[in-house]
């Protein structure tokens, strides 16, 4: 049973974030003639950004700002991870058990995701997006 939830889960977030990044109108590709570059949209780039590992989970930190500052220092990429450090703050999943996981809290339900988390995803893609900057999320 975890593993048909697992491999569900997996396919809705490639499915969501494909949804997003086709929804810009470009992509992040490596280009078939010179396969050590990659291109966004028409243009030849090499990526240069920052990551803040925890700016999706954490609500205190300000989505815009934070891309507005890497642009400001010539970023033209950002990175983040989907489910880093999700314990402190923001997680894609509720926690409504049952039981309880390691940190006493209620553990994650894998059926039902959390829409807060999700809807900041959003806001920081699109944000990142209208910058120009393709986001990474390993």
């Amino acid at each position: 049973m975890a593993m048909k939830n697992g491999y569900r889960l997996t396919m809705v977030l490639v499915v969501l974030l494909g949804t997003i990044l086709s929804a810009s109108g470009q992509t992040l590709d490596i280009d078939p003639a010179y396969p050590r570059w990659f291109k966004y949209g028409d243009e030849y780039v090499a990526l240069s950004g920052n990551g803040l590992w925890i700016l999706i989970a954490n609500p205190e930190l300000g989505v815009v700002e934070h891309n507005d500052h890497a642009r400001r220092w010539g970023a033209n990429a950002n990175r983040t991870a989907l489910t880093a450090f999700c314990h402190t703050g923001l997680c894609p999943w509720e926690r409504t058990g049952p039981g309880r996981a390691n940190d006493g809290k209620p553990r994650f339900n894998l059926d039902r995701f959390n829409e807060a988390y999700w809807e900041r995803a959003v806001e920081y893609v699109e944000d990142a997006r209208k910058k120009g900057m393709p986001e990474l999320m390993p």
